[in-house]
Parts: C-alpha cells; structure tokens; sequence
C-alpha cells in the first residue's frame, strides 16, 4: 500500500499546482491495481484537462522537500475519463554485502550437481531452497565504507578476497562442508531493484569445485540440505515443490547449460562473471494482472526503464509471487 505519508505529500503538490485534482490509492482498475501491485502509486484524477500532469512537476518539489520519493511516471489509466496514475518509487534501501558457495560435484553418469539447503520458515526466504550463504562479517575482511553503489568497483582485489572468505565460512556454518578458498570461481554478481525489497544484498556467487567433509545442517537457518542437478530443482520448482528465489532460479537456468565441472570452471574464470544488477521495468503488455519484466544489462529496456523498448533482451517475467514466469535472452 502507499505510504500515507507520500500520498500526503503528492496531494498538496497537486493541489498547489493544478488545482480541483483529487487522489487516492490505486484499486478500482485492472491497469491501476497492476501498478499498485509493483510500485508505490496513486491514481490521479485530472477533471479539466486531458493531458497527464509531467513528472518534473512533483519531483523539483519532493527533491527540495527531502521527501525521499519519486515519480517515474504518469499514464493514463482507466479510471474516468481522464484519469491518470503515477507511479512513485520511494527511496533505495540501504544495500549490504553478502556472499554465497554454491559447492558442484558430479559422480560418473550424472549431471553437476549442487549443494543446496533449504531455509527455515521463520527466517527471510523462508521455506526457499536456496545455496550455502549470508551476510560478510567483520571478521571476514575489509569492507567499502561508506558503500556507493553506483561507482563501487565489485571486482576490486580485497574485496573479492572478503567475500570470497565469508563465502567459505558460509558454507562451513551451515553445512560443516569444508570449501578450499583457493579453488573459488567467481560466477555471479547480483544486486535487486534500487527501490522496493525491504533488505538488498549486493551478492557474489561463487562456484566451490573442490571441497571434502560430512554435511552437517545447522538447523538454526535451516532445515534441510540436499545435492541435487540444475533440471531436477528447477522441474520441482515448477511442480511447486522446490520453491526457489529468482536468484536462485536464474543461476540454476545458467548451471544447467554444462556438461562438466572443468569446462564449467574454466568458463567462468574465462569468461568473467554474470552481472545481474537488477532493474524492475514494470508491468509488460500484454501480460496477466501482475506481472513485471526484470531486467540486467544487455536488455534494451535496461536503462529505459520501459519494458517494450524495442531490441535485445536479457530480462526475466516475473508473477505477483516473485515466481518464474519466463526468462528471455536475445541468442
């Protein structure tokens, strides 16, 4: 729901500005509801005139006010006959650095296989089946402070070597698997949508190809662990029986294009890592009532923000449950 606070505020801008508008929540459309679902939005209703009010009009106001919001857009809408929405994107949370080990191993006539556990119901991503991992310790190395992410350098040498070692105490925490630090592949870089999840972790996944040990739960964070291919937890996942991340989902789609651990490896150290630095482009048409298009460079809709953009695409479609509708990639 909108933030009483915000509609407030976009109330008196409008007032201010146009005068004889009125506002509130959007629910009473299928385009508006859509909206309300994936952003922060309002649905403006304009009786005089039929053009939509520009974005800049509130966003000079909020930027000086401190507000903490934005408008990335204003549409028509469906409510009367010269209704309008705006969608409003609140203030990044604040991003923290986390790390994950995803150990592979493949007995003869098999397929990679990855270690994966599930976590506890009552912890974030709880009931997920998700890889060894969690947030980068003190103790683990040095940190960026304060973090800017927009012009950090993600593969800068100390920092890789932090994260790399909270991935390995990671997997020995959780699992008692122990992870050789020194045969580490970088896979994976993730960071979610700027505005809307709660908690945002920029996230390293790494590829552990050399490790030995019983596995152990730490049942604190979860319940169960289980080696299992790429195809078998995403054909569960679509049977609702393996309930996984978009993250987690994604990197699996990407695991399951190789035939074996070394070629695997030396594509990833190779071909350097996959960079998804997330951008949620919004509702796509047409599309079912609530789901959104998310995207990563590469997508002609990345730096847009508009999902039709006409041209390559790299982008997930994702239901109102954060579920796996579709991954499109341009060949």
């Amino acid at each position: 729901m909108l933030d009483p606070h915000l509609e407030k505020m976009i109330c008196l801008f409008l007032r201010r500005h146009q005068g004889g508008e009125r506002i509130r929540r959007a629910s009473s459309s299928e385009e508006s509801e859509q909206c309300r679902v994936w952003n922060h939005a309002v649905v403006v209703d304009r009786l005089e005139e039929q053009v939509a009010p520009p974005p800049r009009l509130f966003n000079n106001e909020a930027k000086d006010a401190n507000s903490g919001f934005k408008i990335v857009g204003i549409k028509s809408s469906s409510i009367g006959r010269h209704g309008f929405y705006a969608k409003a994107m609140t203030s990044p949370s604040p991003l923290r650095l986390a790390a994950t080990c995803m150990a592979i191993t493949q007995r003869q006539g098999r397929e990679i296989e990855v270690l994966m556990v599930r976590r506890n119901p009552e912890l974030s991503f709880g009931g997920m089946w998700t890889f060894p991992g969690g947030v980068v310790e003190a103790d683990d190395g040095p940190v960026p402070s304060p973090l800017d992410e927009d012009t950090q350098r993600w593969e800068e040498p100390s920092l890789l070597s932090t994260v790399a070692t909270a991935a390995v105490r990671e997997a020995k925490e959780e699992t008692a698997l122990e992870v050789m630090a020194g045969a580490l592949a970088w896979f994976s870089h993730w960071i979610p949508p700027k505005v809307g999840p709660p908690k945002r972790f920029a996230t390293w996944f790494f590829l552990a190809p050399e490790h030995h040990g019983e596995i152990v739960v730490d049942e604190t964070e979860n319940s169960e662990a289980r080696w299992v291919t790429a195809a078998e937890a995403m054909q569960s996942c679509a049977e609702g029986e393996f309930p996984l991340a978009i993250p987690t989902w994604v990197t699996l789609d990407d695991l399951r294009q190789a035939t074996d651990i070394s070629s695997l490896v030396d594509a990833t150290i190779t071909g350097g890592p996959r960079w998804y630095h997330t951008h949620s482009l919004g509702p796509v048409g047409p599309r079912p009532l609530g789901q959104r298009a998310l995207a990563w460079p590469g997508d002609a809709g990345y730096e847009t923000g508009d999902p039709d953009t006409i041209g390559p695409r790299n982008r997930v479609i994702a239901d109102k449950d954060f579920g796996i509708v579709e991954r499109i990639r341009s060949s």
